[in-house]
């Protein structure tokens, strides 16, 4: 069993189970062996589990349409596929170029990270049509390394991350973090991090998150306007005094401030107050790449991991950024 602060209220649960009710959680608890207090977390859940769907590849970015549904990512199979709350997989869009994070908003946009080599680029699709639109395709001249995460802001910027450092075949020196205004000017606000990937930003817009992978901490950025960022600091470090330590990928918010960060080798997601407390830790028995708020009433976070993608009911509802979903 995983060592864990006294705080981390912790279960586990069958990926042949299909739905695991609140009822059950406790006794759930006591067969795999973890003391009978133990619960979903206090004011937050899950109250409930379900395995949605599989895709059989490498799955990444879930995100939320307007009926409660949700899209995800395929990576492998370089595919965008569609689930309702029933299970049925659907590819949404083909032949994508690697995507991994995904955004979509109330205009009838979804905006994605295309992260394969010699062609990765954030891009825009419009919902119905599928048409794609390149919203930042290079930086001083030159493609990105492998764009990994994003978040939309008020103005209609994007903050995204690009989390391939440098080398002899690729055409970024190192990785970064780069805002895209409205009008498509680019600027990197992140320089000299390993790994960046998550990125989220606080519910007043005023603080930037982002994964530091590399370094197996979250770090907050003060927004002083939009594409300009003030010096970072550590937000939260995941498993301090741990042997094995593990970075986190990608997050989401709730309406309350609390984050929620996937740990990808550490196969969980961390429940962290808006103070960088950690309030508990969800496990799964896979590697665990992203999570986002949806559904009709905003109380379902999806969670992406181990080629398939999971649907837990909380206690409590994401938090809607204005204009986005």
């Amino acid at each position: 069993m995983r060592s864990v602060d006294s705080r981390a209220l912790i279960f586990k649960y069958s990926d042949n189970m299909k739905t695991l009710p609140a009822f059950f959680l406790p006794l759930f608890f006591f067969a795999l062996g973890f003391a009978k207090e133990f619960k979903p977390i206090p004011g937050i859940g899950p109250i409930s589990i379900k395995k949605l769907a599989t895709s059989g590849g490498f799955t990444e970015g879930p995100a939320p349409l307007m009926d409660g549904s949700v899209i995800f990512s395929d990576m492998n199979q370089e595919k965008v596929y569609h689930v309702d709350m029933q299970g049925n997989l659907s590819v949404f869009i083909d032949n994508v170029r690697r995507t991994n994070g995904l955004f979509t908003n109330l205009k009838g946009q979804l905006f994605a990270c295309e992260s394969r080599k010699g062609a990765a680029a954030l891009v825009r699709f419009d919902l119905k049509t599928k048409e794609k639109t390149i919203v930042a395709g290079s930086y001083q001249g030159k493609p990105f390394n492998r764009v990994n995460d994003l978040v939309l802001d008020r103005e209609g910027g994007v903050y995204f991350s690009d989390i391939m450092k440098g080398g002899p075949e690729l055409p970024q020196p190192d990785s970064g973090v780069y805002y895209v205004s409205r009008d498509g000017e680019v600027t990197k606000l992140v320089e000299n991090m390993k790994a960046p990937n998550g990125v989220i930003l606080s519910k007043d817009e005023s603080t930037l998150f982002v994964a530091a992978m590399g370094e197996q901490r979250v770090v907050r950025y003060p927004i002083l306007e939009p594409g300009r960022i003030g010096e970072g600091r550590t937000f939260y470090e995941f498993d301090p005094g741990s042997e094995e330590r593990h970075g986190g990928d990608g997050m989401t918010i709730d309406v309350n401030g609390n984050f929620y960060f996937a740990q990808f080798r550490g196969r969980s997601v961390h429940a962290v107050s808006p103070h960088g407390e950690l309030l508990g830790v969800i496990p799964f028995e896979t590697n665990t790449t992203n999570c986002v708020f949806g559904g009709k009433d905003g109380r379902t976070l999806y969670v992406t991991s181990g080629g398939s993608i999971y649907a837990l009911r909380m206690e409590v509802p994401g938090h809607r950024f204005p204009g986005r979903l």
